[in-house]
């Protein structure tokens, strides 16, 4: 299994719609193929992540985060 690093940024991107950087988050880590990866979030990440959400793109696109992380069982990788 392949391990991805994945950073607040990245995911940031990839649940708010209106971030210049939200498609090419969503065609990497939405194919077919990022089923085989195993992702490694930075410890902070989640916390920033659903912060930023919130504050840019609104509660549902904190939920829909949450419910990646549970879904894909992102690792926090801690330093």
């Amino acid at each position: 299994m392949t391990q991805v690093l994945v950073d607040t940024s990245s995911l940031v991107a990839l649940y708010n719609r209106h971030d210049m950087r939200h498609q090419p988050a969503s065609d990497l880590l939405r194919s077919p193929e990022s089923r085989a990866f195993r992702y490694i979030v930075p410890e902070v990440a989640p916390t920033e992540v659903m912060y930023l959400l919130r504050r840019e793109a609104g509660i549902t696109a904190e939920a829909q985060f949450i419910q990646w992380l549970v879904e894909t069982g992102a690792v926090p990788h801690l330093s």
